[in-house]
């Protein structure tokens, strides 16, 4: 069976750069159209690694999808999973491989594997991106084994999910400064480095100054 690993973050394709079984890759919205399109069959195990774009019902109803999502699922499914976690103080969570179903990030979890969110965002990239060569590594030894490729169902009880975060949410309000300390403000600056959208001070004439990075004296 074929392994199609599906990315575009820089992170993830540095991963498939590491990757040492066969396997095809897919780094662009408009390649994975042209692939269901021409290519794909239902024999294929297609794996989204850093993909935020939407997939066709059609493909993940063939049941041979699966996706890496950083969060301890359950906990913190949807977007923006890496700023939700370290805005609540979450520094050390897990990268989990799931197969996808119709419903967000719900499936039955084939594997986790341990995730640092410490520090600034490249950091974190780095992070993921070794954290998802060993899933990725394990998925393929194993792919035969039937116990591990049917997962775990994950617990309705446990889940969370929380929408994406708007950039106006970057903003550090006075409410911040007076509730928060010194290291929650660093994570919050962190997590929000490039490329997503920057921490930021809204100033007297209404422009925003944006923090990119910041050290703690």
């Amino acid at each position: 069976m074929d392994i199609i690993l599906i990315g575009y973050r820089d992170w993830a394709l540095k991963a498939f750069s590491l990757i040492k079984f066969r396997h095809v890759q897919i780094k662009s919205e408009s390649e994975f159209e042209f692939f269901i399109s021409t290519k794909f069959s239902a024999n294929m195990h297609l794996v989204f690694v850093g993909w935020s774009k939407i997939i066709p019902a059609s493909v993940v109803s063939h049941g041979n999808c699966y996706c890496i999502h950083p969060s301890d699922l359950p906990k913190y499914r949807g977007g923006s999973p890496i700023q939700n976690q370290v805005l609540e103080g979450v520094l050390d969570t897990k990268l989990t491989l799931f197969r996808m179903n119709e419903y967000l990030d719900a499936g039955p979890v084939l594997s986790k594997t341990d995730l640092c969110l410490r520090g600034p965002i490249p950091s974190i990239f780095n992070n993921m991106t070794s954290a998802s060569v060993l899933l990725l590594e394990d998925f393929a030894y194993r792919i035969n084994d039937a116990v591990f490729m049917k997962g775990t169902v994950q617990d309705e009880n446990l889940a969370t999910i929380l929408p994406r975060r708007k950039p106006e949410q970057s903003e550090i309000t006075l409410d911040d400064l007076s509730r928060l300390d010194s290291n929650k403000l660093l994570n919050k600056i962190n997590a929000l480095g490039d490329p997503y959208p920057n921490a930021f001070i809204r100033t007297v004439d209404g422009r925003k100054l944006l923090i990119k990075t910041a050290t703690i004296e």
